[in-house]
């Protein structure tokens, strides 16, 4: 997958959500998500979190939070894996106050 676009309506109150990316040889290059009315783009850090594991498959959830704690949050899962079973994830989490976490697992 040299690059990858994902629309959606909308995940309960989500609003319309739109995630493009592109990748290369060791995972992905730039990543864009549209969501809650606004643009978020993650940085050089947080794409260097996300390299090293080449993807062939993502998958978006969303959870309704609580403000305090960030508010509505998306969730998107980039896997690398086979029939034989998942080699890797890689978390993108984004809350609606703006926040972007990227991880292994998810706690």
């Amino acid at each position: 997958m040299s690059s990858f676009e994902l629309t959606s309506d909308g995940i309960g109150e989500s609003g319309p959500v739109t995630i493009t990316g592109k990748q290369g040889d060791k995972g992905i290059l730039a990543l864009s998500i549209r969501a809650f009315g606004k643009r978020f783009e993650l940085d050089a850090a947080q794409l260097a979190k996300v390299q090293g594991l080449p993807i062939n498959g993502f998958q978006l959830s969303y959870e309704a939070g609580y403000k305090e704690l960030g508010g509505r949050t998306l969730y998107i899962v980039f896997s690398k894996g086979f029939t034989s079973g998942t080699a890797g994830r890689k978390f993108v989490v984004i809350t609606e106050s703006g926040a972007i976490r990227v991880t292994d697992e998810l706690r």
